[in-house]
């Protein structure tokens, strides 16, 4: 976002957010799986990923389900 004091592709003061648009996106197939066993239990869908020998932990989840969350107080502060 040009002209906003950040290369986010968001205005929010707490997130940096990067979009992207492709064809093809690691770990969709997976995530797809996921989504179906938790429609079954009526729970959001969320995928934890770690690359082998990495310290840090991805997390994949629905815009839709992660704006809910936000809204809903899910993070104890829906300011963000």
């Amino acid at each position: 976002m040009s002209g906003h004091g950040t290369k986010s592709d968001s205005l929010s003061p707490l997130l940096f957010i990067d979009c992207k648009y492709k064809t093809k996106i690691p770990f969709i197939k997976v995530f797809r799986e996921i989504t179906l066993k938790a429609r079954q239990e009526h729970k959001i869908p969320i995928l934890v990923f770690k690359e082998k020998y990495q310290k840090d932990e991805l997390v994949m989840l629905r815009l839709n389900d992660f704006t809910r969350m936000i809204r809903d107080g899910y993070f104890g502060n829906s300011k963000v």
